[in-house]
C-alpha cells in the first residue's frame, strides 16, 4: 500500500508493491510537482528508489526503516540498557 502526502495536499494510496505503483503516483502528482518535491522518505528497494530516481532526482532521500525495525532498535537498546 502506497500513499504521497505533500505539504499542500494528500494523492491517496493504491495497492501494490511494484515499480508501476510507485511511476503511476509520480504520474499523478506530474511533473511540475514531481520537481519541486525536497525531500522523500521510502524504503530503499530498487523497486521504489528507481522510479525515484527517474522521477524525482532532486530529491533527497531518507531511508524509512519502517515501524518493524524502528521497535527493533529500541528494544535492543532496552536490553543493552539494563545490562
Amino acid at each position: 500500500m502506497w500513499s504521497i502526502t505533500t505539504a499542500a495536499a494528500s494523492y491517496g494510496a493504491a495497492p501494490g508493491r511494484d515499480s508501476k505503483t510507485v511511476l503511476a503516483f509520480f504520474d499523478v502528482l506530474r511533473k511540475e510537482r514531481c520537481k519541486a518535491l525536497e525531500l522523500i522518505s521510502a524504503d530503499m528497494a530498487a523497486w521504489i528508489s528507481g522510479p525515484i530516481a527517474e522521477r524525482a532526482p532532486q530529491a533527497e532521500r531518507c531511508v524509512d526503516l519502517g515501524r518493524d525495525r524502528v521497535r527493533e532498535i529500541g528494544t535492543d537498546r532496552r536490553r543493552t540498557f539494563r545490562r
